[in-house]
């Protein structure tokens, strides 16, 4: 950017947004550096449209919204590795509850892997040497954390003879991974050390690589909109370095151009910003700032398939590489569940919330209240909501004034409710409290939690 010339028919604001030392360095001999910020803005309404939406992402932010609501913390004992309270907790094996009824549709199987593993395996890879310094090693680097499932996946594909009639096999592995990040990189829940992926490794034969590409795209898409996220869609290209000969990369990059070309939206290319084995499709959504981060992933591969000499046999009886396709369709979790936090500034849909109803008896010294509020949390429990009960002391409207933006539904109950075998319901988007009998509210519920 250029220089900033003083015009004095112009409101100029200076407002300094930040001063800090940055932690990573780019050599390990390096010494931190200060970085001063600053923005310029022309007008005193530039100035305030700024402020504002500062203020909206201040208050959307993740980091807030998830301290305020209790779904994780962090801790200087393990930096970069979030610790996921109860409620989060939830909200995480719920995005696993979706997925997997999409690997149902899909015929996906879900596999378990090794935390760790032998540097021989990394080496065979090939991201012993290309990845080596985003890896945690043990054991005088005899061993390491994995920071990606393929090559585990591989050893999977390797254990038994393929036939063509078995492809396309699909492995999906929810295990955690650890990359070697930077402490001055790390943000929230957008960046840190240990993470879960929805990960998924496709071996496919050639003539297979479209149609896998295609219904990729369709699930992400699919569950996309049904978190409610816009996105972007970006081209990969070779990076610098890497592995595999030029028609290798060449053919791949064609396959998913050709892809991209034949669906017709629009696309952008980031050439040498491709995986180290392969080109890629990125998807991008934008956090509550309108700084994008990457999610969803698909990723071709020609090279592991040949390093790790894998094979299937076709019509002829003659052995074929396959092809590998990584795929991840939310990518990393915990950031997922950061821009869903954003997005939905922590007030979120029933099927996807970790506070879903919140049961309060009227009189915290009642018996019979406190008998019932009990029997219907265990009832609805048991049918997987998720619910919490307030026995606290507190003046009831003091309950309700703190819970109301937090539970989908909070359910009253009072002498009249224990009677009538009823509850009296408030829901978060209505200011309405509405008596319903029991069986017909757990109906309503089941209804609304249902995303077919």
């Amino acid at each position: 950017m250029g220089p900033c010339l003083y015009n004095p028919d112009h409101l100029f604001k200076l407002v300094f947004v930040g001063c800090s030392p940055v932690h990573h360095q780019l050599e390990s001999h390096s010494q931190p550096i200060q970085r001063l910020s600053s923005l310029v803005f022309l007008s005193e309404k530039e100035y305030k449209v700024y402020s504002e939406r500062q203020h909206k992402s201040r208050e959307r932010d993740h980091r807030t919204i998830g301290y305020q609501q209790k779904l994780f913390m962090t801790h200087k004992l393990c930096a970069g590795s979030p610790i996921f309270l109860p409620r989060g907790t939830r909200l995480f094996l719920n995005l696993k509850k979706i997925l997997r009824r999409e690997y149902a549709l899909y015929d996906y199987e879900e596999v378990i892997t090794p935390l760790v593993y032998e540097k021989e395996l990394w080496q065979n890879s090939g991201h012993w040497e290309l990845y080596k310094k985003n890896m945690f090693l043990m054991e005088k680097e005899s061993t390491g954390l994995k920071p990606m499932n393929c090559p585990a996946h591989c050893l999977i594909y390797q254990s038994e003879p393929r036939s063509y009639r078995e492809l396309p096999l699909r492995f999906a592995d929810f295990g955690p991974l650890h990359r070697n990040e930077d402490s001055g990189t790390l943000t929230g829940l957008c960046r840190v050390i240990k993470f879960h992926q929805d990960d998924a490794h496709i071996f496919c034969r050639q003539d297979q690589i479209y149609c896998e590409i295609q219904t990729c795209m369709a699930m992400m898409e699919k569950l996309y909109k049904l978190l409610g996220f816009s996105y972007y869609t970006v081209l990969s290209t070779r990076p610098e370095k890497s592995i595999g000969t030029d028609e290798e990369w060449k053919n791949s990059e064609q396959q998913l151009k050709m892809y991209l070309d034949t669906r017709g939206s629009p696309y952008e290319v980031r050439s040498g910003d491709g995986a180290f084995y392969g080109p890629k499709i990125d998807i991008l959504v934008e956090d509550a700032n309108g700084k994008r981060h990457q999610t969803a992933t698909i990723q071709l591969d020609f090279q592991l398939p040949s390093r790790f000499s894998l094979h299937y046999t076709d019509v002829a009886y003659k052995k074929i590489r396959p092809v590998i396709i990584h795929r991840a369709v939310l990518g990393s979790f915990e950031r997922m569940i950061a821009l869903l936090i954003e997005h939905w500034e922590g007030k979120f849909p029933l099927w996807l919330s970790p506070t879903q109803i919140l049961i309060i008896p009227i009189k915290h010294d009642s018996e019979k209240q406190l008998e019932y509020a009990t029997k219907l949390s265990r009832r609805l429990k048991l049918l997987e909501f998720h619910v919490e009960t307030d026995f606290s002391k507190d003046a009831f409207v003091k309950k309700i004034a703190r819970s109301r933006t937090l539970y989908n539904y909070i359910l009253t109950v009072g002498d009249r409710e224990v009677l009538q075998e009823t509850v009296s319901v408030r829901p978060r988007s209505d200011s309405k409290v509405l008596v319903k009998k029991i069986d017909l509210f757990i109906e309503h519920l089941q209804k609304e939690r249902a995303i077919e």
